[in-house]
């Protein structure tokens, strides 16, 4: 499990990743295992909730 402090920091390094295109996103969680230290599972849990997060954002700006 992930702290919310550690996952706050990881959705602002991959909010920037996806603002800047500096790599594919696909990619991301293998760049939070190496720059964060996450493990495997960890830097997985965190890009998934921070794609549904963002999902649910992309989806209250178009229809709201």
């Amino acid at each position: 499990m992930v702290s919310e402090d550690t996952k706050e920091g990881a959705f602002t390094v991959l909010d920037d990743i996806k603002e800047y295109g500096t790599i594919n996103m696909w990619e991301s969680p293998k760049f939070l295992m190496e720059e964060m230290g996450l493990s495997k599972k960890d830097a997985k849990e965190v890009f998934l909730s921070w794609v549904k997060d963002r999902s649910s954002d992309d989806q209250k700006n178009t229809h709201g």
